[in-house]
């Protein structure tokens, strides 16, 4: 049995091995691999420290 860990994407990106895309601003279920390698990316942070939702729509906005 697979346990998922809640993590809180900063920007909408795709995973390119699985072609899974997530979201930007909001918070997702991962692999634990998937969200040791995503949070190393910088893609992803623990919920507890994602920023305010404006800062990350801001951030999100900034890189498109």
């Amino acid at each position: 049995m697979s346990t998922t860990k809640k993590g809180f994407a900063l920007r909408t990106f795709k995973d390119a091995g699985t072609e899974k895309e997530f979201e930007g601003g909001k918070t997702h279920d991962f692999e634990p691999g998937e969200f040791v390698n995503f949070e190393a990316a910088g893609l992803i942070c623990a919920p507890d420290k994602a920023p305010k939702a404006e800062q990350a729509a801001k951030t999100e906005a900034a890189k498109s």
